[in-house]
Parts: C-alpha cells; sequence; structure tokens
C-alpha cells in the first residue's frame, strides 16, 4: 500500500524569496524595513545612554576641574559640550555628520564616524569618537559604542518577529 502526498510550497518559497531578498540589501521588504527599525532603535538607545553616563556616576570617569574651566559654559557634563558628537546618535537617520548607517547583507551597520570636521576644528568626527571611545593619551575611555541593554534587544526581537509573520504572510 501506498500514499501520494501532494504539499504547495509556493508560500514557503515565495517567504524564502522575501527573507533573501531583504536579507542581502536588494529589496525593501518586511525584513529590511525591520533591520531600518533596530537602526532607529540602537541609536535611541545608545543617545539615552549617552545623555545618562554624561551626567556623571556611570561607566565614564567624571572631567576634571581643569577640563571644566576650560569649557565655555563652564559645564561638568561629559561629551556633551557642543552636542555636536552627540548628534551622531540621533535616532532618525538623517546622514547628520557623525553618523553611520549602512545596508549589509544579513543585517545593518549602526555607528559613528566620519571625515565631518568638529565645530571647534583641528580634527575629525571619526578621529574624536575614536579617540573618546578607546581613550588616547590623557583622554580617558569612555565607550561610545556598546552592546544594546535587554529592552532594546527585546524590541529587536519583536521587530523580527513581525517582519517575519508579514514576509509568511506574502509582504
Amino acid at each position: 500500500m501506498t500514499n501520494r502526498v501532494i504539499v504547495d510550497l509556493k508560500k514557503l518559497k515565495r517567504f524564502r524569496k522575501v527573507v533573501d531578498v531583504d536579507l542581502r540589501r536588494k529589496g525593501n521588504g518586511p525584513i529590511r524595513k525591520a533591520l531600518k527599525q533596530w537602526a532607529y532603535r540602537y541609536r535611541s538607545f545608545a543617545r539615552r545612554r549617552w545623555l545618562a553616563q554624561s551626567k556623571g556616576g556611570g561607566d565614564w570617569p567624571v572631567l576634571k576641574p581643569q577640563t571644566i574651566a576650560r569649557r565655555r559654559k563652564k559645564s561638568d557634563k561629559i561629551l556633551i559640550d557642543t552636542a555636536t558628537m552627540l548628534g551622531g546618535f540621533t535616532p532618525e537617520f538623517g546622514n547628520k555628520p557623525g553618523q553611520i548607517e549602512e545596508d549589509i547583507s544579513f543585517g545593518i551597520r549602526v555607528g559613528l564616524g566620519g571625515s565631518s570636521p568638529h565645530p571647534r576644528g583641528g580634527v575629525t568626527l571619526g578621529d574624536l569618537y575614536r579617540i573618546h571611545h578607546f581613550g588616547q593619551g590623557r583622554v580617558p575611555a569612555r565607550p561610545l559604542v556598546v552592546q544594546p541593554d535587554a529592552a532594546t534587544v527585546r524590541g529587536m526581537r519583536s521587530d523580527m518577529k513581525r517582519a517575519m509573520k508579514e514576509a509568511a504572510e506574502g509582504g
């Protein structure tokens, strides 16, 4: 005795194509849109962290009194004097100085850098980010690009789950 089972794989093939195209940077479907949402979420997280760290009491070393005295507003906020560097973590990607967002295969690259000059001159934003992230000379390390917190990761997971569902439904 034998049975013949016929399975219609059209939906599965369409799902595979949507996912494959989006992950290889060739589409603008639900998976690629979820990755763009991840970039927004990460920059939002990083900006909140930066603002919290800038007030002191976090992982970043506080400013020395001499540094505060040299600043134009005499503020003790860390890495916030002109807010130029912080602009790299504006949640919406607007190709602002310092912002990096790049579609890559199987993901999206988000970070800080670039060749835009800092308003005070003499150095690029990319150089300043590196100096402060890793530390250099008398400048202590103040990590800027770090792993996202658990809440951000949960949001990213939810974004991708929604995107996969949309892709499975033919989106």
